[in-house]
Formats: structure tokens, sequence, C-alpha cells
């Protein structure tokens, strides 16, 4: 069978770049390599428009980049921020989210910072949020989430305290060097108000047992047992065994 790809024809030219680093350096019981989970991928309509667009994670070698679809259905390519900025900091972009953080309408980005290369507790495993001004054009919001140096993989949003707000769930993937101790992941509160963009780490308080739960690969917000309270399902390893959990 013969597929045609149009690809580079409506303007998608990406070319992912990394350095190949090896992870079995650091620790030769590893079962294989966590520093290349990236690029992240995620798809909204960014511009308003009415057409979806998309989102390529980066790292200290390529910003994150943005497609914008047009009418005709060619894309506009555009790093979703300037080079020499916070990539300076050898972020790994392992988990893209787009939601409306800051409720006003528009789709925001989160992104989450994951891998191995770094020593744990390390500032390059920090995530970021990006704010939308409605037009595609996204500026670094820094204080807009708690301090974090977990490595992690994937993010989700749902609303758990029914205030109308969209508040994450973050996991944990690994701990970097120390394979296959467990991590926490994480449940982030969206206290924004006023046009000011807040996430408080609730953890604690409502999910205790996401503590040192595991190495979380995957989450799912549903109706797990028909009870009209929304569930979480993680996927996770210890010693590579899958587990799955409801929290």
């Amino acid at each position: 069978m013969h597929v045609n790809t149009v690809t580079h024809s409506v303007g998608i030219n990406y070319d992912h770049k990394d350095v190949d680093f090896l992870d079995f350096n650091i620790q030769k019981t590893l079962l294989h390599k966590f520093t290349e989970y990236c690029p992240a991928l995620a798809a909204a309509d960014l511009d308003g428009n009415g057409l979806d667009d998309l989102v390529v994670g980066g790292n200290s070698f390529n910003p994150a980049q943005i497609f914008l679809q047009q009418k005709n259905g060619k894309f506009i390519t555009k790093n979703l921020y300037p080079p020499g900025s916070d990539i300076a900091h050898n972020f790994k972009d392992e988990g893209i989210i787009i939601f409306d953080a800051n409720g006003d309408g528009k789709p925001d980005i989160y992104i989450a910072s994951g891998g191995y290369q770094f020593a744990p507790g390390s500032k390059n495993y920090q995530d970021r949020l990006y704010i939308n001004d409605g037009n595609g054009k996204f500026t670094l919001d820094s204080a807009a989430l708690p301090q974090n140096y977990t490595s992690k993989l994937c993010v989700r949003a749902f609303d758990y305290n029914h205030d109308g707000k969209m508040d994450l769930f973050v996991s944990g993937r690994v701990d970097p060097w120390n394979y296959p101790k467990p991590v926490s992941s994480f449940i982030y509160r969206n206290d924004s108000h006023d046009g000011i963009v807040k996430f408080t780490d609730v953890t604690n308080e409502i999910a205790p047992d996401l503590r040192n739960i595991g190495m979380v690969t995957d989450a799912l917000f549903t109706d797990f047992d028909n009870d009209g309270q929304t569930d979480l399902i993680n996927t996770y390893r210890r010693m590579d065994a899958h587990y799955i959990s409801k929290k």
C-alpha cells in the first residue's frame, strides 16, 4: 500500500534534535533510557480561528514549536518562546496540556519537565505555564506554579472542587539517578483570581496517597464507580510491574 504524506506540503517542517545522552553511564541497572520521552505533543485552537493548532515540546537544542493552522489547511510555524530565554536551562518538555488556566476563555499551555540527565532536585525539572493573549502569542508566567523539581511525564486537568476553575494532576515519573525509587505525584488547586494565575500544591491535604506512589506514566479522570464523583486512575511502574490505582 502506498501512503502519500502531506506533512511538508502543509507547512509542518519539524526536525527534532536532542543530545544522545547515555543514562546508563549514570546508572547501569536501568531497563531503558528516561531522557528520550520527549517531545510532548498537544493540539487545540490557540489563536481563536476555529481550527486546531499543534504544540511540540522542546529541549536545550530547539524551543517548543507552535503550528498555527490557517483556513487554507496550511500551518504557520513559530516558537512558543524566544530562543535564548528559558530554553537556556535545558528543559526537556515531556508533558503538555492546553487548558484555560486563568478563566479568560483563551487556552494556555502547561509544560511538564522531565528527564534523567540532571541531578535530583535540579531546577531543570521545574514546570512552566505560558499564558495566551488569544492570538497565539504566549508569555511565561513564572509565578503561577509551585516550585517542584521532580522529574515528571504527564499532566491532566480537572475541576476537583467544582469551583469552575481547572485544577491539575501532575505525575512524578522518576527520581533521577535513583531508579526505581518511588516518587510523588501532585494535585495543584487553581487559585487564580482577578487575572492573576496561581496554582497551589494541595497534595497532602486532599490526596496524601500520591506521596511516593511510584513512577506514574499516565493518568485519567473518570467516574470509575458511577457515584457521580470524578476519580483518578494512574498507571505506574514499580520494578517494571504495572499497576492501576484509583485515588
